[in-house]
């Protein structure tokens, strides 16, 4: 049995560690973790080929190390017309394989007035909607402020998690704040963010909420933002921190405008960033679905465009692919007004599990083990990608003694155990365990694992079918010179029922001469009993007593625990003397020769009762008849 208890691997640091030795991966595709991108689309208004390419890119950036097709897109300033639009340009420019479905979608005529509302897709197969939890929330200047909720699905239309009750889902705001830099939008926008909060609130603290969208705020000190950050239910936290923003020296934060020459949109250069990203606390407290530190970023700014085209000079968002990117540089400054934000979170853990299903038929107080497998199988190719899996499993039954603990990276090698079954019970035996993981939305969290089994007493060989004899001696007589005469023992599994092993023969000690032994080793042995044949050869042996000791070797069926026993035989055999002659009666005495004469007296002593001639059978018939003259004839000759 393996017993370990190591300690919930929780600690910032050691996701901080995981994320490096991510970012020192080649290029990899994560299959499902999440990458979440906010971007104000600017009612399409922009270059439309370039917003192609930009979503293209979007769906293969692996400025971290790896890559993943987005998961969740949220846009702005979608008006009603732009939504089909959209949604080919996204599955037309998706990796292979990758689409996209709209989530609910909700436009007043004064929104596609204003600029347009809020739209948000999302990967098929990797999330679908519930509808039920979406929310059109009156934000002001005509926008509101839109809610989804979201849910997890570990392969297509399977939901991630498997216990009643539990939560895989997360909410995601989208939001388009009053865009103006005076006293009134100022305030407007901090009326709007207390209104989401105040929706937030609503859903509880163990909701996971992300808050994202255009939300216009000029500076970390602005009322609006500074609601965002206030303690309370579902507070908001930035992942580049609450410092300030403003200067050449957090250009890497801005997000609009990319451009600042020739200008088809907004423009004024990279000096603003309206565009945030936010999350609850509950992404934020290194434990199931989370954000993952560090992969906040202005996709393509490389933060050397400070109130410049973002594509002039020449952009280093991939300092190793200068071309790559000054491509995408000059695809962002002509497809809209922003830049798109784009986040990456881990998925939950999830578990996978089994244990030896049938340990078979083994025999009692047999040093066994069956063996328990367990896997954090969070379907990604880079570990952050997924959640640490803390689980421990408990036994009972026949694994009662049985207790692991143990934490596991996603990618991680099988955490392979074998755990010791206790055999001293005869029957049949059941051993379970009970598995449970702490790590929160981890899928399958609760698993229950069987393995069966028969439990048998040894098997019990004995020479009587009665009672159990290991020893014996059997004692048999036959008259010299009456050739090879053959020996039965009989061999018995006693007491045989269903719980009982099988008995096997394994060898029989060999005798010498004049005693051989002919066969009848045999294997599993039940209720039916096994022949041991041996043979004498009497011929020319001293009349008196011949004796041999014989071991019998035998063992349980070849399963485990088989244990082996020993048979003590021996075979006691008497020489009789010579047979007499019984058909030389004549002379009286006779002369040692069957002839005319011992016929003669047969013949002379015809139908009488004479014992000297009533020869036929041993020891006559009270008739000297035909039987005795046979007697005469076949022993003709002389006597041996």
């Amino acid at each position: 049995m393996t017993n370990r208890h190591l300690s919930t691997l929780r600690a910032p640091s050691l996701v901080l560690a995981i994320l490096l030795a991510a970012l020192s991966l080649t290029t990899r595709e994560a299959s499902a973790q999440l990458r979440i991108v906010d971007y104000n689309v600017a009612q399409l208004n922009g270059n439309l080929t370039a917003l192609a390419g930009v979503i293209q890119a979007l769906g293969v950036d692996d400025k971290l190390g790896w890559t993943v097709p987005v998961s969740v897109f949220v846009f702005q300033e979608v008006q009603s017309a732009d939504l089909t639009p959209l949604q080919n340009i996204l599955n037309t420019n998706a990796p292979p394989g990758v689409s996209y479905t709209a989530a609910t979608y909700t436009s007043s005529g004064l929104e596609d007035s204003s600029a347009g509302a809020e739209a948000l897709f999302y990967r098929n197969g990797l999330l679908t909607e519930i509808t039920s939890g979406h929310a059109d929330i009156p934000t002001g200047s005509n926008r509101n402020t839109d809610r989804w909720r979201l849910r997890l699905l570990y392969s297509p239309g399977v939901p991630w998690l498997t216990t009643p009750g539990a939560d895989d889902t997360f909410y995601v705001y989208g939001m388009h704040l009053p865009a103006s830099n005076t006293s009134q939008d100022a305030i407007d926008r901090a009326n709007a963010v207390t209104a989401i909060r105040n929706n937030a609130a609503a859903l509880g603290s163990a909701a996971h909420i992300i808050y994202t969208g255009d939300m216009n705020l000029y500076t970390n000190s602005e009322q609006a933002y500074q609601n965002w950050i206030a303690a309370g239910i579902n507070q908001a936290f930035d992942p580049l921190g609450t410092g300030s923003w403003a200067g050449s020296g957090n250009a890497i934060k801005h997000t609009q405008s990319p451009c600042n020459t020739s200008c088809a949109l907004v423009g004024g250069g990279m000096d603003d960033r309206f565009d945030l990203q936010l999350s609850n606390a509950q992404f934020n407290d290194f434990d199931g679905l989370q954000l993952i530190s560090n992969t906040y970023r202005a996709f393509g700014n490389d933060g050397l465009h400070y109130n410049l085209d973002i594509n002039s000079p020449a952009n280093q968002y991939y300092p190793a692919n200068l071309p790559r990117s000054n491509t995408l540089a000059g695809n962002l400054k002509i497809a809209s007004d922003h830049i798109p934000v784009i986040v990456e979170y881990r998925l939950p853990a999830a578990m996978t599990a089994s244990l030896t299903e049938d340990f078979g038929r083994v025999i009692q107080n047999a040093e066994i083990y069956v063996t328990l497998s367990v896997q954090n199988t969070t379907p990604v190719s880079v570990a952050v990608g997924g959640d640490i899996l803390d689980y421990s499993a408990e036994g009972s039954g026949t694994l009662a003694d049985a207790f692991i603990s143990n934490s596991l990276v996603a990618l991680s090698a099988a955490d392979v155990n074998q755990l010791q079954l206790d055999t001293s019970v005869v029957g049949d035996g059941e051993g379970d365990i009970a598995l449970t993981s702490t790590s929160e939305g981890c899928r399958d969290a609760n698993q229950f694992l069987s393995t069966l089994g028969t439990i048998l007493r040894p098997s019990n060989p004995s020479f009587s079918n009665s009672s159990a004899v290991t020893s014996t001696t059997i004692p048999l007589a036959f008259d010299a010179d009456t050739g090879t005469q053959p020996i039965n023992v009989p061999i018995y599994n006693y007491n045989f029922d269903f719980h009982q092993s099988l008995l096997d023969i394994d060898s029989v000690e060999i005798p010498s001469a004049p005693f051989a032994y002919l066969g009848g080793a045999a294997a599993n042995i039940g209720a039916s009993r096994a022949t041991l044949n041996f043979s004498i050869n009497t011929n020319g042996l001293s009349p008196g007593l011949h004796s041999v000791a014989l071991a019998v070797h035998t063992s349980d069926e070849n399963i485990p625990g088989e244990t082996t026993s020993v048979l003590n035989l021996t075979l006691n055999v008497t020489i009789n003397g010579a047979a007499p002659c019984v058909a030389d009666i004549a002379p009286k005495g006779g002369d040692g020769l069957v002839n005319i004469d011992d016929l003669t007296s047969i013949i002379l002593s015809w139908g009488t009762n004479n014992p000297a001639a009533d020869i036929a059978p041993p020891g006559g018939d009270g008739n000297v008849n035909i039987d005795d003259l046979t007697a005469v004839i076949l022993a003709w000759g002389a006597c041996p």
